[in-house]
């Protein structure tokens, strides 16, 4: 607790600097408002002036450091090198409503504060999930099921201090974004599904009828996956980030599994 964090922001490629100043403004506004917790000492960001450039940082990045699944999102969070760095994808931000903008550089602050070290990317891969998919499904899998569990910890996060108006503009910008061209074919999709459906844990009266939003392969999965990550936010909150990762991946394998008898 304390002062908020040193936010440390690099250009990479042409930014224009009100942008830059905007994401910066955004984070400190963010960091002071919450210094009732535990925060990080300092935070990087990087604004890359195109997504081929962040998308050339972020693999060079995790081929040198050994990181097997890197996510591809307008906004990125990781701690890979010990500390917090938010990735903005200005090509794509310079599209958006300024609020999703907001919402999205929210998101991460909040990834910064919750999931700030190198430990909650350090996560075991089932070794039943390598012999039914092999390691690099399996690898994609767990990733997949850790942006699941670490988002919903995010919304709780930014609903209780104030942010809940942004939770629900994230989930805005995801239903008309993700939701349109989502299919629901095999296990990372379904997961993918879960990761857009977070926010409605904490927004369920603006996730009534999201089944309309969706592909007929996606519709029915929606009450079942809800009450999935209703459960991870209670009965099994207690568990831990490995264990609930390797829960929620197990549950979603077999309602796939179920699904295709």
């Amino acid at each position: 607790m304390g002062l908020g964090p040193k936010v440390y922001v690099f250009k990479v490629g042409f930014v224009p600097e009100n942008f830059v100043n905007y994401v910066s403004e955004t984070l400190n506004s963010f960091y002071n408002s919450v210094k009732g917790l535990f925060l990080p000492e300092l935070v990087e960001v990087y604004v890359y002036g195109s997504s081929r450039e962040k998308i050339l940082f972020l693999e060079t990045e995790a081929r040198d450091l050994g990181v097997i699944a890197v996510g591809d999102f307008v906004t990125v969070h990781e701690a890979w090198r010990g500390w917090p760095r938010i990735h903005v994808d200005y090509e794509k931000c310079r599209s958006l409503q300024l609020e999703y903008v907001k919402a999205l550089i929210l998101h991460e602050a909040a990834h910064s504060v919750l999931h700030g070290s190198p430990l909650y990317y350090m996560v075991n891969i089932d070794r039943k999930l390598i012999e039914d998919f092999g390691f690099e499904y399996a690898a994609k899998i767990i990733y997949l099921s850790s942006t699941v569990v670490k988002d919903l910890d995010v919304h709780k996060l930014l609903a209780e201090h104030g942010y809940r108006d942004y939770v629900e503009k994230y989930f805005e910008f995801l239903r008309n974004v993700q939701l349109r061209n989502m299919k629901c074919d095999d296990v990372l999709s379904f997961l993918e599904l879960a990761k857009v459906l977070t926010p409605c844990i904490f927004l369920e009266n603006e996730c009534r009828n999201i089944e309309g939003n969706l592909h007929e392969t996606c519709r029915a999965a929606v009450e079942e996956i809800i009450r999935i990550l209703k459960e991870l936010t209670t009965t099994y909150s207690h568990l831990g980030l490995n264990r609930e990762i390797l829960m929620i991946a197990k549950r979603i394998k077999d309602m796939v599994k179920e699904r295709k008898r």
